[in-house]
């Protein structure tokens, strides 16, 4: 990848975005290890692929970069109400990643979820969260509340 030394400059900035006619240049700080490389990527416009990628250090900044760019998935983590416990909520989150663009999905469904004491740590919460193919689960075991 050939950038032009104004283009170098402006690159350099973390997030920063050079378009050219055929190709966006971004820079993004890997999450995955903690070298946390500034990885410049090079992705054509029109066929929306990676063409380029500089300065990872390690495969896994590869991995990730790509993913985030192609494929962006997210954990999600939030708590529900919880009916009759000693506690007035549980921690949930995802048992796996989902897309990006589904997050507001199964936090509507989430948002509109209430449990019933007990809750163990690891029950399932929600199936398949407003058609997102993944679970909702506990996070925090809640016990029933005694009746005096």
């Amino acid at each position: 990848m050939n950038l032009s030394d104004q283009d170098k400059h402006i690159i350099e900035e973390p997030n920063c975005i050079v378009e050219k006619p055929t190709c966006v240049v971004k820079s993004l700080t890997c999450i995955v290890c903690p070298k946390s490389c500034v990885l410049r990527v090079e992705k054509n416009k029109t066929t929306r692929t990676i063409t380029a990628i500089q300065n990872a250090k390690c495969q896994r900044g590869t991995v990730w970069v790509t993913q985030e760019l192609l494929h962006p998935v997210r954990s999600v983590c939030s708590s529900v109400l919880v009916e009759n416990g000693t506690e007035p909520l549980t921690g949930v989150r995802t048992n796996q990643p989902i897309p990006r663009d589904d997050v507001f999905t199964v936090m509507e469904a989430i948002k509109s979820c209430r449990v019933y004491a007990p809750v163990a740590m690891g029950d399932t919460v929600i199936e398949n969260p407003g058609g997102v193919p993944c679970k909702v689960i506990a996070t925090r075991a809640v016990g029933r509340k005694e009746r005096k």
